[in-house]
């Protein structure tokens, strides 16, 4: 009976060990993935460019935008969110998480407000990626690539 006992504490230790250990999912060394760039870093600032712009409410811009979706989806963003595709949020290198933005389709007036939760975009040229659904909702997805008015609405 003592051996059943024991048997039964050993593997109790054992499962408890292995489902504290950690997945690997949510990683923080950025050498360990080609994709480093999509997952949280100690820092939402490291590493990034300034463009010595002066971010304050009210401020606008004329910023060249783009879109992410399917690829992305599911996937944790840079502020450790997932992200989802068709909520209305948006990548941009330098401006703190959790700032609202108005970003407006001057071809049909259209706008939309959405949450800075992610770091990009990652091309030249590009200031803002928008979530699909964000997109979608100013009629953009047809361009691809589009120039946007932006207005800072708040920071955090």
């Amino acid at each position: 009976m003592r051996s059943i006992s024991v048997s039964v504490l050993f593997i109790i230790l054992i499962v408890t060990m292995v489902s504290c250990a950690p997945s690997g999912r949510y990683t923080t060394d950025t050498r360990t993935t080609p994709r480093s760039r999509y997952y949280r870093t100690t820092s939402p600032y490291k590493d990034l460019p300034s463009s010595g712009e002066n971010y304050r409410v009210g401020a606008t811009f004329r910023w060249m935008t783009s879109y992410y979706g399917e690829d992305f989806h599911g996937r944790q963003t840079s502020n450790g969110e997932i992200y989802n595709m068709y909520a209305m949020t948006c990548a941009h290198r330098e401006l703190p998480f959790n700032t609202i933005i108005k970003a407006t389709n001057p071809m049909n007036n259209k706008s939309v407000t959405v949450r800075v939760n992610d770091r990009g975009p990652f091309v030249s040229g590009r200031e803002l990626d928008l979530s699909l659904g964000a997109a979608e909702k100013i009629d953009m997805i047809d361009k691809g690539v589009k120039e946007l008015h932006i207005e800072i609405i708040s920071l955090p």
